[in-house]
């Protein structure tokens, strides 16, 4: 059953994710719950951010699961729980510290039946640095590693978009503004090069499986009478296709013109929706809501990115939330304890 006393004390303790003193709170509220359990569990470190990793046991598990523990700011109201009509609300209760909760349950019930472990990140609305370092320092699973961060309630999500951001940089000839025919500005070929972007990245109509690029931070010069001679253009491309990223920056090159530096990248997460794995997960989400159960894709991106590479399915759910960031965040109750349900006997069938 779910703890909805543990969710309303992390709601309480406030965990947004610049305060690490509230998050690391909240992690040893989560590791108190699960030492008392006798739980296997490991606290790990990165700077002054505690992670934490728990298990029924102490081998590799057969299922890895993700949830974070710190949320995005809020007005003071949110941060006591209120239940109403059957819905959950406070800051988190959707995104992400319901399912954390419902995790920390997970693992209490499959202690002794299902070899799982679950990943606690501290930083996802910033970043998600913590997955990640917990993804290098070899936390892996056997068999499926599954994201509780999105997607609507009673589909799987088994491909999320890669993303790269990048800089493109434009050099000119400073001058003064009185005589702009003696420079050359380097905001003039920024100019040109969105142009271009927009024109080869055109908006797409609807959320479609696609590739988008989208120019996000523009800046360049030093004073109002004074010709720029730098200029950068910050980028943000979603692409669909593994791999495909040092062709796109070869042809923004010769689009543009300018030098193209990739400042972050992260490739296409996409699984094999007739794995094994996926479909005891898709059987058991179909007995307990008794209606067909939806595979699909996501365009933004969750920590499921940093499990990629392991060569095993990697898919991403969620309860059933609302107003995610929002001042009606919420989550609703009864869809946590069937994805509760749902999840222990997929486990304990996948992990036999």
């Amino acid at each position: 059953m779910i703890d909805f006393d543990l969710l309303k004390d992390l709601i309480r303790l406030r965990p947004v994710s610049d305060d690490v003193a509230a998050v690391n709170l909240a992690v040893d509220r989560v590791m108190n719950e699960m030492v008392s359990a006798g739980l296997f569990c490991k606290l790990e470190m990165l700077g002054d951010r505690k992670i934490l990793y728990a298990a029924t046991t102490e081998e590799t598990p057969d299922v890895l699961f993700n949830a974070h523990l710190d949320v995005v700011d809020g007005e003071d109201f949110q941060f006591e729980a209120v239940e109403k009509d059957g819905w959950l609300y406070g800051r988190g209760s959707a995104d992400c510290l319901g399912s954390s909760v419902l995790l920390a349950c997970l693992l209490k019930r499959c202690k002794g039946k299902a070899n799982i472990g679950v990943i606690f990140s501290t930083d996802e609305e910033i970043g998600g640095a913590t997955t990640e370092a917990m993804a290098k320092r070899g936390y892996a699973a056997k068999k499926m590693v599954v994201v509780l961060d999105g997607g609507d309630y009673g589909t799987i999500i088994t491909a999320q978009k890669g993303t790269a951001v990048m800089r493109l940089r434009a050099y000119g000839k400073e001058g003064h503004s009185a005589y702009p025919w003696r420079s050359e500005n380097a905001i003039d070929k920024i100019v040109y090069a969105y142009g271009k972007i927009r024109e080869r990245w055109k908006e797409n109509d609807g959320e479609g499986w696609t590739e988008s690029m989208v120019p996000c931070i523009v800046s360049g010069g030093a004073a109002t009478n004074k010709v720029a001679g730098y200029a950068e253009l910050k980028i943000n491309l979603r692409y669909v296709e593994k791999g495909i990223l040092p062709k796109r920056v070869q042809e923004l090159q010769e689009m543009t013109g300018l030098e193209v530096e990739v400042i972050s990248n992260c490739d296409v997460m996409e699984s094999r929706r007739d794995a094994p794995e996926l479909q005891i997960l898709k059987k058991n989400v179909e007995k307990e809501l008794g209606r067909e159960c939806i595979f699909t894709t996501v365009c933004g991106a969750t920590d499921a990115r940093f499990f990629g590479k392991l060569g095993i399915p990697v898919v991403i759910m969620n309860p059933d939330c609302a107003d995610e960031h929002g001042p009606g965040e919420s989550v609703r109750i009864d869809s946590m304890i069937t994805l509760e349900e749902i999840l222990a006997r997929a486990v304990e069938e996948v992990s036999c």
